[in-house]
């Protein structure tokens, strides 16, 4: 989100693309990185200008677009109640979100072997963003590795989330472990 709201004509022609996109199907927007709530209004404005764009050449649109945020850095997790009123869903994006709050390169062999799901620290901000989403009614979904886990569905599930985003080689053995 950095890159995008540092290069404002490119991320205003990447919303418009999206709006455009939005006329022929369900289309959402979720900002990658959020670090703070700043970021999501600063977003908010640009999807704002891209919209009176595209009204004023009486392009087609959805014009109630869900503006969502990717929940990958720990200070968007720790502070996800003052991210909420500017967001209409989130997504925790959980192989960054490890990665991040374990200080480690999950891709450099000499420390991947720390990446752990299953740290407290990792599970005590799942569960805290899970939470705060659900009592304040904004729909939370879960992305990454841990998303297609079989052995970690159970617990998921028990913390209140219900939707998942995973590989799609992951998607019958999770369907399958869910229903039994």
């Amino acid at each position: 989100i950095r890159f995008c709201l540092a290069n404002e004509e490119l991320f205003l022609t990447q919303i418009r693309a999206i709006l455009r996109a939005s006329f022929f199907g369900e289309t959402k927007i979720l900002l990658p990185l959020i670090t703070n709530h700043q970021e999501i209004i600063k977003s908010r404005e640009i999807i704002k200008i891209a919209i009176g764009q595209l009204k004023s050449k009486k392009i087609k649109f959805d014009e109630n677009i869900k503006v969502g945020a990717m929940i990958e850095v720990p200070s968007a997790a720790i502070s996800i109640s003052s991210l909420l009123p500017y967001l209409d869903f989130a997504s925790l994006g959980t192989n960054d979100l490890i990665q991040y709050t374990l200080a480690i390169d999950r891709t450099n062999s000499k420390v991947s072997n720390i990446y752990d799901p299953e740290h407290p620290a990792i599970l005590n901000l799942i569960k805290h963003v899970v939470k705060t989403c659900n009592e304040n009614n904004c729909p939370i979904s879960i992305c990454g590795e841990l998303a297609g886990d079989i052995k970690k569905i159970s617990y998921l599930l028990k913390i209140g989330l219900r939707n998942f985003s995973m590989n799609y080689s992951e998607i019958l053995k999770v369907k399958e472990k869910i229903l039994n």
